[in-house]
């Protein structure tokens, strides 16, 4: 199980997290591998229930950022589709688990890890 966790924490960690140039911003992304065909783009699930807790394993601050930004851009919609790392729709759908995700993650959220 260890191999498990310490594979999806290195992807988490340095594959599913962006900076932009721009606004200097953390973003969550689904990834930043140049050959992944829909790779910056989140799906709300993706995002608040598989990366974020890995990436609190590694770095709690920098998971309490995530999650601010990830509820500041993604949060007036929850579950609406896959958006871009702005917040802006890249495919319409609607999942229960994308709306429950951000409740889910605020209150697994433990501030005393970072």
């Amino acid at each position: 199980m260890d191999a498990v966790v310490n594979r999806n924490l290195l992807f988490a960690y340095f594959y599913a997290v962006g900076r932009a140039l721009d606004d200097a911003h953390y973003y969550l992304v689904r990834t930043r591998a140049p050959w992944h065909g829909r790779g910056m783009t989140v799906r709300d699930w993706d995002a608040m229930a598989m990366l974020l807790p890995a990436i609190q394993l590694a770095d709690a601050p920098l998971a309490r950022e995530l999650l601010l930004r990830g509820c500041e851009l993604h949060g007036y919609a929850p579950g609406r589709g896959v958006n871009y790392l702005d917040g802006t729709l890249f495919e319409p759908g609607f999942s229960l688990e994308g709306a429950a995700s951000y409740a889910i993650a605020v209150e697994r959220y433990n501030p005393g890890d970072g």
